[in-house]
């Protein structure tokens, strides 16, 4: 793997955990365009589900705390 490879992949995993939704969301728009194959960056859309589960998740930690 190059080193530009090497700084999108990174790139990715960052925004996967950071802007989770943004990123489904652009891998789903590209699949749909036919700019990527399907399936060909199911890691990140892993990832950034992962991410938007814990989100949501201490999302009703913080709102059962209110209460």
């Amino acid at each position: 793997m190059n080193r530009e490879a090497k700084r999108t992949a990174a790139f990715l995993i960052e925004q996967s955990r950071e802007n989770h939704l943004r990123v489904l969301e652009m891998i789903e728009a590209l699949e749909n365009s036919g700019e990527i194959e399907k399936g060909e960056l199911d890691f990140y859309k892993k990832l950034a589900r992962k991410w938007l589960k814990i989100a949501e998740a201490n999302r009703e930690k913080g709102l059962k705390a209110k209460k």
